[in-house]
């Protein structure tokens, strides 16, 4: 009797620290909540998120601005606060990889990569139809799309960069040899170019018919700069990453809207790099993640991590100060939605324009997700 009285007991205590432990890894599933969702017609790879302006030249204009996403086909929906919130499809010639638009206000056209070319969706008309022409002439597979200041720049794989000229032509850049990931046009304006062989290249202009030319690299770890002096030749600088410090593919780079000049860069090897200087020299912090995107919103930097949704980068570091920077989840119900925080976030978009929210579009392998920053204390997130 005394046996069995002590293994009941045993047993309860058992039972009792098994329900703590329970408890305690099952807590996000038990809270998961419902989120408002849009409806985009299935759970897709959403690789690039685009805000356009109403076209008024379009024929017929758009009266509202619209969101455009790449995920395999093009979709788009009118933006928040506007009567049309539903997703509509448009047919393209090939599983589109990357959308981005250029041309003059009102009238700006979009292009989509596909693994057959790019193509055009025209203001024209109307964003119905796209051209049957192919404008990749380059024989490449292209891999990414940047407008940048008015200018398409095209990088193709497995190495290339090329940018359209006005007649619709692609014109190498010279950049032959590196796999280009990302790139940014600075308030400054320089045009900043990062990729896979965690290479920085800067030029102070855009390239001219003849294109960039580019001298030899440093050490395939190096970051380098690469200079274009107004009316000189170009220069290679170091960055102020020497020795190989860091790794990994630099796969996208931003400026800060709250401060101009000061950029950011993460790569897929957990390091995330600043510079003060318009990209003239660098620092940088190792987090250990994988990053595949960075935006900031409402003076918040995000960061999008692969497989593991985002993190909110906090107390950006300083190189007088040793401490490291601190992540965060965002702050609200993000770790109670597994479907976002189990997401990999390939692209971060913010809109400040849009009503009176501070939108930011999230990019993921399950669709589109849509976050309200107004108050970056509690952040709300809808799936679109």
């Amino acid at each position: 009797m005394r046996r069995f009285f002590c293994l009941v007991v045993l047993l309860g205590l058992f039972l009792g620290a098994c329900s703590d432990i329970t408890q305690g890894v099952f807590y996000d599933i038990e809270t998961e909540i419902s989120v408002p969702d849009n409806s985009l017609t299935d759970d897709i790879d959403v690789t690039r998120v685009v805000y356009l302006p109403a076209q008024t030249g379009a024929l017929p204009p758009t009266s509202q601005p619209r969101y455009y996403i790449a995920g395999g086909a093009v979709f788009y929906r009118e933006a928040p606060g506007t009567s049309d919130t539903d997703w509509h499809q448009i047919t393209a010639p090939g599983i589109v990889i990357d959308i981005a638009f250029i041309g003059p206000a009102g009238t700006q056209d979009i292009y989509a990569a596909t693994e057959r070319g790019l193509f055009c969706l025209p203001a024209s008309n109307g964003y119905t139809v796209f051209e049957t022409r192919n404008y990749n002439t380059t024989g490449k597979q292209i891999s990414r799309l940047m407008s940048l200041s008015g200018n398409l720049f095209v990088a193709t794989f497995p190495e290339g960069l090329y940018y359209m000229d006005g007649t619709g032509a692609l014109l190498d850049t010279g950049l032959t040899g590196h796999r280009i990931l990302s790139g940014v046009h600075t308030t400054t304006g320089e045009y900043l170019f990062t990729s896979r062989s965690t290479h920085i290249f800067a030029a102070n202009s855009p390239p001219s018919p003849g294109g960039w030319t580019t001298p030899p690299l440093a050490t395939e770890q190096d970051i380098d700069t690469i200079v274009w002096p107004v009316g000189g030749s170009p220069v290679a600088t170091n960055s102020g990453l020497a020795g190989g410090n860091i790794s990994g593919e630099i796969r996208d780079i931003m400026e800060t809207p709250s401060t101009p000049g000061t950029l950011y860069a993460v790569t897929t090897a957990g390091y995330v790099l600043r510079s003060t200087d318009s990209g003239a020299s660098w620092g940088y912090e190792y987090h250990g993640s994988t990053f595949f995107s960075i935006a900031e919103i409402n003076s918040v930097l995000v960061l999008g991590v692969d497989g593991s949704g985002l993190r909110h980068f906090l107390d950006p570091f300083d190189p007088a100060v040793p401490t490291k920077s601190r992540m965060e989840y965002p702050p609200g119900d993000f770790l109670k939605i597994p479907d976002l925080y189990n997401s990999s976030v390939f692209y971060l978009m913010t809109d400040t324009v849009s009503g009176s929210a501070n939108w930011l579009l999230t990019g993921t392998n399950n669709g589109v997700w849509m976050a309200d920053y107004s108050n970056p204390a509690y952040v709300a997130w809808r799936h679109e």
